[in-house]
Order: structure tokens, then sequence, then C-alpha cells
């Protein structure tokens, strides 16, 4: 397997180098020609993790079966982190700090749904608890 001298640069811990390895090996070991492109977490130097988009192109021989593999990684991590914290602000009311109104109603059928298949909590002890979490995270 031959990568670009910039990848050592960038991944140079040998659980990242390895994990970032392992997706093309698999592929090339079971001649897989569908390795679809993804966003995967890789470790960094530092103890960071990062998230990257695989972007990749199978090259087959003549009965078909995956011979090479060309392929680059993408960081998406700022991108990544900025939809997570519009989803939480998308979550929580800008004058209360509480959930919003559909966010509720989303966690309510949510643990519906569970509770059907788990019988656990009652259902107004949870609509509670999601209130006080709401409470706390107004206080933070």
């Amino acid at each position: 397997m031959k990568l670009h001298d910039k990848f050592y640069e960038i991944f140079n811990t040998k659980e990242s180098i390895n994990e970032v390895i392992a997706k093309p090996k698999h592929a090339l070991s079971s001649h897989n020609t569908y390795w679809p492109d993804n966003i995967i977490s890789l470790p960094l130097p530092e103890g960071k993790m990062g998230t990257f988009k695989a972007i990749n192109s199978s090259i087959c021989d003549h009965r078909g079966k995956t011979e090479y593999i060309i392929g680059k990684l993408i960081d998406v991590s700022e991108e990544v982190a900025e939809k997570k914290e519009l989803l939480v602000k998308s979550q929580i009311d800008e004058l209360t700090g509480l959930y919003n109104a559909a966010t509720i109603k989303e966690l309510i059928v949510e643990r519906i749904e569970k509770k059907k298949t788990t019988m656990q909590m009652p259902l107004y002890s949870w609509i509670v608890t999601v209130l006080k979490a709401s409470m706390i995270h107004t206080v933070i």
C-alpha cells in the first residue's frame, strides 16, 4: 500500500495509521468493488480526534476484482462541529434556554416508542426528567 508523505505528517500515531489503512485493505482482500464515500473519525496527534470524509475510486482487473483503490481524506472536522452546534441551537429556545416544543415532542415520542419495548420508567417521570435536564442546561 502506497501512501502520500503528507499522510504520515497528519497521522503520526500507529493507532491512526492502522485505522486509516484497515478499510481499503479489507476492500482489497475481499475483492469488494463497492467501498462508499463516508465520514470517519480518526485519532490525531495530541489525543485529538479528527473527522474526515473518505473519497475513493476502485480500479478493477479484467475479472472485475478490485486491484487498486485511489482515494483521499478531506478534513471535515470544522463542518461537523458547526453542524452539531447548530443542531443544539435549533433544539433550545433562545429566550428561555429550555428545549423548544418540537424537541420536547420528539423526545416524548422517542421515549414512548422506547417504553413500548422496555417498559421501564413511567412517562410522567420521564417528562419531569426532560424538564429538569432543560433547566440544568439553562443554568449552565
